[in-house]
């Protein structure tokens, strides 16, 4: 799709993504922000593989791909009023908690190599049909590798 016709169907669906990424932020309205500003930046430098009318889903999805990386990184998100060079913006930072990364990490750790390597891949906002053409394996293998790691994964952290 052309940038003039991707940003004119984005301008009415706005609204609903901002609510979107506020939704995927647990309303840390300074985060949603955040998140709806870099996933609209990506859409609009990548406007030609969206889909005629699908705007709106495929901007969410880079949105939700975006908050996943953040969570995948374990980042916690706290308030501040100097900025720092970690910041996202003037008023929020993020801080790891080593305790939590370590945990995250060890159940990672646990997938094996072709594993890692699909949610690698998924977590940087590759689409399913993206991942399976770049590592050469059936659409339905990635998908169901997906749901499988992200079961395992819950299932390690609960």
């Amino acid at each position: 799709m052309e940038r003039g016709d991707f940003i004119r169907q984005l301008l009415p669906e706005r609204a609903g993504i901002i609510d979107w990424c506020n939704y995927l932020s647990k309303y840390n309205y300074h985060i949603g922000q955040e998140i709806f500003s870099e996933a609209i930046t990506i859409a609009i430098e990548k406007c030609e593989k969206c889909e005629e009318g699908k705007v709106k889903q495929w901007v969410a999805g880079i949105a939700r791909n975006l908050m996943m990386r953040h969570k995948a990184l374990n980042c916690l998100w706290k308030f501040t009023d100097e900025p720092t060079e970690r910041s996202l913006s003037n008023k929020v930072t993020y801080q790891q908690n080593q305790f939590e990364t370590d945990y995250i990490y060890s159940a990672i750790n646990r997938l094996t190599a072709k594993e890692k390597e699909i949610i690698q891949l998924h977590v940087n906002g590759y689409k399913h049909s993206e991942i399976s053409e770049k590592l050469g394996i059936t659409l339905g293998y990635v998908k169901s590798r997906i749901c499988t790691i992200r079961k395992s994964i819950h299932k390690q952290l609960s």
